[in-house]
């Protein structure tokens, strides 16, 4: 189920779709972007984040890769980069998935970052500004 029932939209921030499957990353995302001044929408499902994201434009979309259900955020990916709606939108792989041959599999589906889990503080928030610079 998505996160957003007191979500209010301000216009000067960007928005991120946050998917994580379990319930710790899913929160500590979800706060880390809000810090670092995103609009955030979080879900644990991909089906949900896929439905979310045909009617909302996000700036960027946080996933995990291997999610709790039959798609993965490579499904996510592989779904939304195609959409002309999504286009413009930044992808950012949050993920334990880091050995190199992960890593270039990350890559080769399209995302524009990865960030390893744990999460580096410093290399989340680097990444949070540069999407910001590129979307406002």
């Amino acid at each position: 189920m998505a996160n957003s029932s007191n979500l209010v939209i301000d216009k000067d921030k960007p928005i991120a779709l946050s998917i994580q499957s379990d319930f710790a990353s899913s929160k500590l995302e979800a706060k880390l972007l809000s810090l670092n001044g995103f609009n955030v929408i979080s879900t644990s499902s991909v089906k949900t984040g896929l439905e979310l994201a045909a009617n909302c434009n996000f700036d960027a979309v946080f996933t995990g890769i291997m999610l709790n259900e039959n798609l993965s955020g490579l499904d996510l990916i592989d779904q939304l980069k195609n959409k002309d709606s999504h286009k413009e939108t930044i992808f950012v792989a949050v993920t334990t998935q880091t050995d190199n041959d992960s890593r270039n599999n990350i890559v080769k589906h399209g995302f524009d970052y990865i960030i390893a889990k744990p999460i580096d503080l410093i290399r989340f928030k680097a990444v949070c500004e540069k999407i910001k610079n590129q979307t406002y």
